[in-house]
């Protein structure tokens, strides 16, 4: 996973192809259900994420990916007198 600098994260990965393999060359296969190779995907991140609280967990075959917002920033109270 990377993020750009215009906040787009891109998850990219590879799935194997399990069929190829030297075990299964005698096998002769119709139809496959699953698809494999290459794959990416990208997505816009908002100005309001905090980029450096990101995580990212798989687990059972699925990504998770957490990405919070930001800490509005504190602004203090101040009291004017008026003359």
């Amino acid at each position: 996973m990377e993020i750009s600098e215009d906040n787009i994260l891109t998850i990219s990965g590879e799935r194997p192809n399990k069929y190829k393999t030297p075990e299964n060359n005698n096998m002769k296969i119709s139809k496959m259900e699953c698809q494999y190779g290459k794959f990416s995907r990208s997505f816009s991140i908002p100005e309001t994420a905090d980029l450096d609280k990101i995580q990212a967990k798989m687990e059972n075959g699925s990504l998770e990916v957490i990405i919070p917002k930001a800490e509005p920033p504190k602004t203090q109270r101040r009291t004017i007198q008026v003359q």
